[in-house]
């Protein structure tokens, strides 16, 4: 199967915009997270209908990438964090829970000047 040049060049741009979008989405939902983000509870934050429908809308993008060249899993993933879905916040502290994981983000966030996310309590629940 042969692709014309346009074609190859319009995926190319595609994969190339999608893996900016991903990391700008990724950075910035690191650095936004509150230091407690491991320790607090779920309930305590408002859900929005308008972060839980662009979480939504990152999901469905990622979903297509994982068809195409592009960061589908990384897109999906700042896509769940993003919504409001139940069982987002186990999710997140399984995520963060992991050594490596845990030291590179807070590698980062002290990189850009936010307190290192604080390690959760023995005392809540985990994902088996």
């Amino acid at each position: 199967m042969r692709f014309d040049r346009a074609t190859v060049e319009a995926v190319a741009a595609l994969s190339a915009a999608s893996a900016m979008l991903a990391w700008l989405l990724a950075r910035r939902a690191v650095l936004h997270l509150p230091a407690d983000a491991l320790c607090a509870d779920a309930a305590a934050r408002s859900p929005s209908v308008g972060r839980t429908l662009f979480g939504i809308s990152l999901m469905v993008l990622g979903s297509f990438l994982l068809f195409l060249p592009g960061p589908g899993i990384l897109l999906i993933f700042v896509g769940v964090v993003s919504c409001d879905l139940p069982g987002r916040a186990r999710l997140l502290r399984w995520l963060l829970r992991r050594p490596k994981i845990l030291r590179e983000v807070n590698a980062f966030r002290t990189r850009h000047g936010k307190l290192p996310l604080r390690e959760p309590t023995s005392a809540q629940p985990t994902i088996k």
